[in-house]
Formats: structure tokens, sequence, C-alpha cells
């Protein structure tokens, strides 16, 4: 399974792609991708993120 994470550090919002895979039971995760950080309003993936979630199934 790949999701986006955002990871909080001091005012700026970091965007990641991560992978989580069941191995021997247990489940791994990791980062595929950097996807860039938030640079406020009007920035488009921030936009897409946090304004268009998708529903929970």
């Amino acid at each position: 399974m790949v999701f986006i994470r955002a990871k909080r550090f001091g005012r700026q919002t970091y965007y990641y792609l991560v992978e989580n895979k069941r191995v021997n039971g247990r489940v791994l995760q990791k980062v595929k991708a950097y996807l860039g950080k938030n640079r406020g309003e009007g920035n488009g993936f921030n936009t897409a993120m946090h304004g268009n979630r998708p529903e929970r199934i």
C-alpha cells in the first residue's frame, strides 16, 4: 500500500510518498519519494491535499 505522509517540523509541513509492506508477519515502511514542503496557500499540491480529500471507504 502506498500513501502520502505529512510530517511537521516547526512551522513547515513536509510530504513523503511512503510504502507499507508485510514481510515475515511484520509491517515495514519505506519512504519512496520526498514530494516537497508546504509553501502556503496557492500551492497546487497543498490545495489538492487539503481541499479535495477523498471519501474513506
